[in-house]
């Protein structure tokens, strides 16, 4: 009996260690989803496609999604959400139809990276088809000229390339050729930990800023957004044509790059004119202080 019992207890542990190690690893990040508007955001994503970690790539999207915690979304929702939020704020201008909306996926797998980059647009499609927005939805690695050439010369995937950028953006210190031998998930696991340190130095210095001019934007675009949501339920705008504003937008990425630069430098300027910083403090993020 005593025998028994400890071969099942054995079992039992190996079960439950097993169970842990499957946990662990489903919080391994695998993918990279960086999504540029003008507001840009990098997931990185476990092997359930969930997100484990994010970073802003710029101030725009630091205020845009000042208030947002995406880690355990999968991945479409978090898409949709960081999509809504730049809507709310005006950096998705709803009315005009030169908006896009740049996925790039970076994965070892091809396979699992096509299958990613077809969804994730097809999410955000849905999101502009529902919201009746116009807007290009463009594959990264197809209008990224640099990362079509850097993969090129150091004879490695498109998706590895936008890793290795997304890396580089973390510290200046780094270069592109320090991580080219460096395997796939290894270059994962040093990114999510680099946007874990990113978020939580943003939300002890900056997210409470970021927070009240985000409060500002939508409040600046609060009437035009609910006008056009009113003609959307009331079935009075069509669905945009997506395919002909990719063609249209697809000669003018850079001109129009420059546009969406200079108009969020504009909504970000106005809404810093119109906050009244006494109103608001910054957060205590130290444990160690009352």
């Amino acid at each position: 009996m005593k025998k028994f019992l400890g071969i099942t207890l054995v079992l039992l542990t190996a079960f439950v260690l097993a169970g842990c190690q499957q946990d662990v690893d489903a919080e391994t990040g695998v993918t990279l989803l960086a999504v540029d508007i003008n507001p840009s955001i990098e997931f990185v994503l476990d092997e359930d496609d969930i997100v484990v970690s994010f970073s802003f790539g710029n101030e725009d999207a630091e205020i845009a999604a000042a208030d947002i915690d995406f880690i355990g979304l999968p991945f479409d929702e978090a898409l949709e959400l960081f999509l809504n939020a730049a809507m709310e704020t005006g950096y998705i201008d709803i009315e005009t139809n030169d908006n896009t909306v740049i996925i790039t996926v970076g994965n070892e797998n091809a396979a699992k990276e096509g299958e990613l980059q077809e969804n994730a647009e097809a999410a955000a499609l849905g999101f502009l088809e529902q919201h009746r927005i116009g807007a290009a939805v463009m594959n990264g690695k197809l209008v990224y000229d640099e990362l079509a050439q850097l993969a090129e010369e150091h004879d490695i995937s498109i998706g590895k390339v936008r890793v290795i950028q997304a890396l580089l953006a973390t510290d200046e210190t780094l270069t592109f050729d320090s991580f080219v031998d460096v395997p796939m998930n290894e270059l994962m696991d040093q990114l999510e930990d680099a946007h874990q340190e990113r978020v939580q130095a943003f939300v002890a210095t900056k997210q409470a800023d970021a927070i009240a001019l985000k409060q500002q934007l939508q409040s600046n675009y609060q009437g035009a957004l609910q006008q056009h949501q009113e003609r959307v339920a009331n079935e009075e705008l069509p669905i945009p044509n997506f395919a002909a504003i990719k063609t249209a937008n697809e000669g003018l990425l850079d001109q129009l790059m420059i546009q969406y630069q200079q108009k969020a430098d504009e909504i970000r300027n106005d809404a810093i004119d119109e906050v009244d910083p006494t109103q608001y403090t910054p957060k205590n993020n130290n444990p160690n202080t009352d």
